[in-house]
């Protein structure tokens, strides 16, 4: 009799636990859904961090490029100076000082040229440069910088919602293919 009452109550916990194991199964299954969710949403961000990242070198060339060659270097040089001073009293750091102000430089050329715009190649290599009119373009297929980040942004939304976007190949395959992008018309002169 004690022998049966406590395989009844072996069999009670058993199931209790398995209860217990599926639900936790379940919660688990939901959690790495959300997270395959959200890391196919950081995927986008991490381009975009990265294109960000190259436009704001891409500035800092263009500041540094405008204290050796600028038009009104004085101004320049002030502008850099200020910039620098004040990169110091907030950072305490030289190297974040030499950065402000180089930046500082940069948005001083940038007020002085009117709004700059940007292009991105999505290439092998993904690179972003300054758009001049009547400027030509490098050979390449070069994307309007506002067209590709809106265009990201919309794909980073899907893939919050579940879909899967795969690789950096295989997202930039997907926002060349759904022709979101705004694309520059390279006029190629020739020699001659």
């Amino acid at each position: 009799m004690a022998y049966r009452n406590s395989f009844k109550q072996a069999v009670r916990d058993s199931k209790r636990l398995i209860v217990s194991i599926r639900q936790r199964s379940r919660q688990a299954s939901t959690d790495l859904i959300h997270l395959r969710r959200e890391s196919e949403g950081l995927k986008i961000a991490v381009l975009l961090c990265g294109l960000e990242e190259e436009k704001a070198a891409l500035l800092r060339s263009r500041g540094v490029q405008s204290l050796l060659k600028g038009e009104d270097r004085r101004v320049t040089w002030v502008n850099f100076i200020l910039g620098s001073t004040f990169g110091w009293l907030e950072t305490h750091h030289g190297l974040g000082a030499l950065a402000q102000g180089v930046d500082s430089s940069a948005r001083l050329q940038e007020s002085r040229e009117g709004k700059v715009q940007y292009a991105v190649e999505l290439g092998r290599q993904i690179r972003v440069i300054t758009v001049s009119p009547g400027e030509p373009l490098p050979p390449g297929r070069w994307v309007n910088w506002e067209s590709l980040t809106r265009a990201a942004l919309e794909l980073g939304e899907r893939g919050l919602r579940g879909e899967e976007l795969g690789d950096l190949n295989s997202i930039i395959s997907t926002l060349q293919q759904e022709g979101h992008l705004l694309y520059y018309a390279s006029i190629i002169r020739r020699a001659g």
